[in-house]
């Protein structure tokens, strides 16, 4: 009798300490509405929820590996892109807050705003006048992202309403047509140090993959969106995505010049179609100390494939091959806009976006290693 009483014990705390490794959890917070751990990896997680149908409140929230809060500020207007910067033995955070969105084209514009350590804010930066662009010229800069260099020294985004005429003659323009040109800009000391825009190159109109009709004054044609930038620690140029031409590029930082495509309509990389990623998200670079690995948040396409994976690609930049291709399905989750992703060991940390999650799974295994369900969005979710 003795024996099976110790064993039932034995037995239930067996089943006690499993289901307590992988308990769900509630969180008193409105912007949290279940948590799911099973042992995560450390480090502070980075949020900044938002309702996208009322712009009028941000917040910086910041948790530890379990999601219980460390911090949570409220910071006025509505906040994307909560990030932490190192350099220069200091410890800065950066966010883009709302100025005003246009809706139809689901560009957010922002001031990128500037704190130190103790969340103390420093600066406040915008879009500066340059190449014909005046003061008097709308400055808000491009929510999607914001390089921190140093605390004068960054590199900013912009979505520029501009007419253009150069647009190629097979695609039947109508005279003066407004486009949405993405404009990448590096500022030192209040001094633009070289900017890019992508409507010197006319060649991504006819690239375009959301539809836009350039024989016609009625609309204004978003036809790149870019939603990334990273700097390639190889060679400190600047990688970017552009979800509306399913394309990842690569611009050769100070001159501007294209220095590769990876996807989209005339991939400088040969892909099959199964390979290609669809409307993608937060194209970062891993660097082994030989050669760069793209890695992205597929988001994939409403109606065309309705789920989202991470994808890790490895190339020969020099000679334009693919030498590695690896991917992970998340499971059940269809992120359909926004997102992001970080490696860390064997997981991915992963920012749901639009999916109102935030994961964490390690690759290798496929096991579920933290789960945070949202009640709003948060653009991007980061852990450091």
């Amino acid at each position: 009798m003795y024996f099976n009483y110790l064993r039932s014990t034995v037995f239930f705390s067996f089943i006690l300490l499993i289901s307590l490794a992988g308990c769900k959890k509630d969180n008193s917070d409105t912007n949290i509405k279940n948590i799911y751990v099973n042992n995560p990896t450390d480090g502070d997680i980075l949020i900044s929820p938002f309702n996208d149908g009322d712009h009028s409140s941000g917040v910086l929230m910041t948790l530890n590996k379990n999601a219980d809060i460390e911090s949570k500020i409220a910071m006025g207007p509505e906040i994307l892109n909560y990030a932490k910067w190192e350099y220069g033995g200091k410890t800065r955070y950066s966010y883009n807050q709302y100025i005003y969105k246009n809706a139809p084209l689901a560009v957010i514009y922002s001031q990128a705003v500037v704190l130190d350590e103790n969340f103390n804010e420093i600066r406040r930066f915008n879009l500066l006048p340059f190449n014909g662009r005046t003061a008097a010229d709308p400055n808000g800069l491009d929510s999607h992202d914001f390089i921190l260099l140093g605390d004068d020294h960054y590199i900013a985004l912009g979505a520029v309403a501009q007419h253009v005429n150069n647009i190629p003659s097979s695609l039947n323009p109508a005279a003066d047509v407004t486009v949405i040109a993405t404009v990448i800009q590096e500022v030192n000391n209040g001094q633009v140090l070289w900017e890019w825009n992508s409507a010197d190159y006319p060649g991504f109109y006819a690239n375009s993959v959301e539809g836009n009709d350039f024989s016609s004054n009625a609309q204004v044609c978003d036809y790149m969106h870019c939603n990334s930038l990273y700097v390639d620690p190889s060679d400190d140029n600047i990688v970017c995505s552009f979800r509306d031409q399913d394309q990842v590029i690569k611009i050769r930082r100070n001159t501007g010049e294209i220095m590769w495509r990876l996807g989209g309509k005339n991939s400088d990389f040969s892909m099959t179609a199964a390979q290609k990623f669809l409307r993608q998200h937060d194209a970062t670079v891993l660097f082994d100390g030989s050669k760069s690995t793209i890695m992205l948040v597929d988001n994939g396409l409403k109606g065309t494939r309705e789920s989202t994976r991470i994808l890790e690609i490895k190339l020969d930049q020099e000679n334009k091959e693919m030498l590695n291709y690896k991917e992970f399905d998340i499971p059940g989750v269809f992120i359909e806009y926004m997102g992001s992703v970080q490696k860390r060991g064997d997981t991915y940390f992963i920012g749901g976006g639009s999916s109102k999650t935030v994961l964490e799974y390690n690759y290798v295994t496929g096991e579920k290693l933290f789960e945070m369900d949202l009640s709003n969005y948060t653009y991007r979710a980061f852990k450091y």
